[in-house]
């Protein structure tokens, strides 16, 4: 059975202006998606602490931000990254 959503939680060093970006959470008090509006959904317990840049979410194992589906993620066979 495939899943229709997916957990994911990333924050770029960038400015979203600058970048080619499918997404980008700054969590900044929430999992909002700055570059495209394919905003998380905080499920259970996730906390925010100081990040490199801003704020990040903080994970204690208990919780997770969910994004659904959307075509930008269908990134297929070719190369992609990921930054956390």
């Amino acid at each position: 059975m495939m899943r229709e959503s997916f957990v994911i939680a990333v924050g770029l060093a960038c400015s979203v202006a600058h970048c080619s970006l499918v997404g980008h959470w700054e969590a900044d008090g929430n999992a909002i998606d700055v570059a495209n509006g394919n905003n998380g959904v905080i499920v259970g317990t996730v906390g925010y602490s100081a990040g490199k840049i801003g704020q990040a979410f903080q994970f204690s194992g208990t919780g997770h931000v969910e994004v659904s589906s959307a075509p930008e993620f269908a990134f297929g066979t070719g190369d992609f990254s990921v930054a956390f």
